[in-house]
């Protein structure tokens, strides 16, 4: 016998979900090789709870408890023939997720990296790294869709 379960969402349960879209602008920012590095991102395309910081820490700090889907990409530029590049998205500090890409010269590589992740609502936050095997900076000219850092709560806490 098959059992039918059925969800509702109410315009209650949307209001107050954090969500948000940060990435990074003007300047490039730029990064020493083989060091593992925080990814800037001062602008917002959107943050519905106001929980990224986009000022001085440039991470996101959810106040409701939840499984959160977390997206990020970076783009980078490199001097030399090969650069690999190696994303990570940490949360308090330790990383959960990474990602990887390799570029030839005059091909800039961007690499993607994504999780659901589990918040806590209160001290819980997730930032956005980088490790990259030659000097370089993160590529900005394009704005939001080459170096960013996106999530939603896709799920509350039990």
């Amino acid at each position: 016998m098959l059992k039918t379960v059925t969800s509702q969402v109410s315009a209650q349960n949307i209001v107050g979900v954090p969500a948000f879209s940060a990435f990074a602008s003007g300047s490039a920012q730029t990064f020493t090789p083989v060091t593992d590095t925080k990814v800037e991102l001062p602008s917002e395309a959107f943050d519905t709870n106001n929980n990224f910081d986009n000022v001085t820490n440039y991470r996101f700090t959810p106040t409701v408890a939840g499984y959160y889907q977390i997206n990020a990409a970076i783009t980078v530029t490199s001097a030399s023939a090969l650069t690999g590049i190696a994303p990570a998205i940490k949360k308090n500090g330790t990383g959960v997720a990474s990602g990887s890409a390799v570029g030839n010269a005059g091909i800039f590589p961007t690499a993607f990296v994504a999780s659901v992740i589990y918040f806590n609502g209160s001290t819980d936050y997730v930032e956005l790294f980088v490790y990259n095997g030659s000097a370089g900076s993160v590529t900005t000219s394009l704005g939001q869709s080459q170096t960013y850092m996106n999530g939603c709560l896709v799920r509350g806490a039990l």
